[in-house]
């Protein structure tokens, strides 16, 4: 009995070697993908084909960032894009709310990662002087007007493409004065980190938002591809994402990109106070033949989790 209790003590013991070495090359892992993403210019260089967007009468650069390299005021236009179109999904749920330190925090993360699309300044001037001077004065006097939500706490942090009016709401969005640069102005952004998810590294979309006034034009498909591709080439074992059950249009657009429901993923996730809480629910990667969402009884908004092998053919 003596040896054969010693002989289970060995294989616990060799079952914790194992453990640790395999959580200890899962940090070098991350550690060497965050490491090889926080500089953007060479991040952008790999990914020589994104770097321009002419499609559908819309011509811009796209820019990556590492969280140290992006400009305060781009910060600061990307929560007000991201407050504008989410924060009435945010608010929906009583016990959620939004808050812009709690988003502001997560854009700032050291961690964070961005890809940022500017629209050229003549693209953009030749589509304003389609509207007419008239026109275009009356879309600006609708901008100003609208007001900020109230800041709540925010709960969790879902990567999402909005769904909102076809104006372009430069109050809400940040203006050329705020956040413009030389590349133009900055009309879209996905926000993504490298993270750990089951043992497993994966590519984590937080947040991707594009302006309203460039909505149509294929933009968040582009991004996503372009996360995608990111995904395969760093090697990560999946992409993830979590979206809001109302935010139809985005949930569209995942299902044709071959996004599916995690088979775990709750219809409704309890408000547990960060963004974390929502990715540990996404655990499927199976593909299906649809992507059904749940239904949420308790709330509107509730978030539902989505994932995509990197080798899934799209």
């Amino acid at each position: 009995m003596a040896r054969k209790a010693g002989g289970k003590g060995k294989e616990k013991k060799l079952a914790r070697k194992a453990e640790n070495e395999r959580a200890a090359a899962l940090a070098q892992q991350l550690r060497a993908l965050n490491e090889s993403s926080a500089n953007g210019s060479q991040l952008a260089a790999q990914y020589p084909a994104f770097q321009r967007y002419d499609r559908n009468g819309l011509t811009a650069a796209v820019r990556c960032f590492g969280a140290s390299e992006l400009p305060p005021p781009l910060i600061d236009w990307a929560l007000g894009l991201t407050r504008h179109h989410m924060a009435p999904l945010y608010e929906a749920c009583p016990d959620w709310g939004w808050s812009d330190g709690k988003k502001h925090a997560e854009l700032a993360h050291p961690a964070a990662r961005f890809l940022v699309v500017f629209q050229d300044a003549a693209d953009k001037q030749g589509q304003q002087a389609q509207h007419g001077p008239a026109e275009h004065a009356q879309a600006r006097q609708q901008e100003a007007s609208v007001p900020s939500p109230a800041g709540q706490e925010n709960v969790a942090a879902a990567g999402n493409i909005s769904c909102g009016t076809q104006q372009q709401q430069r109050h809400q969005e940040g203006g050329p004065a705020e956040a413009g640069s030389e590349l133009g102005q900055p009309v879209a952004f996905l926000h993504f980190r490298f993270e750990a998810e089951d043992d497993e590294a994966v590519l984590y979309c937080y947040e991707i938002q594009v302006a309203a006034a460039v909505q149509g034009k294929g933009l968040g498909r582009f991004l996503m591809q372009l996360l995608e591709l990111m995904g395969r080439r760093s090697g990560v074992a999946r992409l993830m994402l979590t979206v809001f059950h109302d935010n139809v249009a985005a949930t569209a657009m995942y299902r044709k990109l071959g996004y599916v429901l995690d088979a775990d993923s709750p219809g409704v996730l309890e408000p547990s106070g960060g963004h974390k809480n929502a990715s540990n629910h996404q655990l499927s990667t199976a593909p299906t033949p649809a992507l059904e969402m749940p239904q949420g009884p308790s709330c509107p908004s509730s978030l539902c989790a989505l994932s995509l092998l990197p080798h899934q053919q799209v």
